[in-house]
């Protein structure tokens, strides 16, 4: 009798824990989510140190100058240019002056470059060297006269007419090979052009154009 008792105790205690077991839920494995070190922020103004070293590497300082205070082209230290402006200037120009593409310069780069230069004092244009106004007015003589269209925006020369940047020959010999070649030329034709004008075109071609440079 009594064994029957402690049997049918046994009984029910094993069903218990039983059921226990089946309720305890089944623990998870603990998922390690790794820390990520924030992405480092722009500073949507622009960057004038990043600026600076695009108008550097660029080469910008050899036409405006090492400060951007103007050389044989413009100063553009310190302009008060609205950025839609500036960014047509920098896009959409015309030779001897090239034109970046978003390839080449990004669109945060060009507001780098805007907050570098609109920041920049006016007065640094007064460190910058003066250039004759032969070698001036000679690279605007070039591009308005169409010469690049023949010899290259910066001189260079091109399949069909030669190199005329640091042209190597006196005076004498430019005009005379630009009278020789008026049959083929018309725009060549001395009697329709300023003599002193081509002087000073042929002074910037000896002395300014700069195939390298961009100038």
């Amino acid at each position: 009798m009594k064994s029957g008792w402690i049997f049918r105790l046994a009984l029910i205690l094993g069903l218990l824990l039983a059921a226990c077991a089946e309720a305890a839920p089944t623990p998870r494995p603990t998922v390690i989510v790794p820390t990520l070190a924030p992405a480092p922020t722009r500073n949507p103004a622009g960057d004038a140190a990043n600026g600076q070293r695009l108008f550097v590497s660029w080469r910008c300082a050899d036409c405006h100058g090492a400060l951007a205070g103007g050389r044989i082209g413009p100063a553009l230290a310190g302009r008060k240019l609205a950025f839609a402006a500036f960014e047509t200037a920098i896009r959409q120009t015309r030779p001897p002056k090239p034109a970046f593409s978003e390839a080449e310069l990004s669109a945060a780069d060009v507001q780098d470059l805007y907050v570098w230069l609109t920041n920049l004092e006016p007065a640094a244009a007064a460190g910058a060297p003066e250039l004759p106004a032969g070698q001036i007015l000679g690279m605007k003589l070039y591009t308005e006269s169409g010469c690049d269209a023949c010899h290259g925006a910066f001189a260079q020369g091109s399949a069909d007419a030669p190199m005329l940047a640091n042209y190597p020959r006196a005076v004498e010999d430019f005009l005379l090979a630009m009278s020789s070649t008026t049959a083929d030329v018309p725009e060549h034709d001395l009697e329709m052009l300023d003599v002193t004008l081509m002087r000073r075109l042929y002074r910037w071609l000896r002395e300014g154009a700069n195939p390298d440079s961009g100038c």
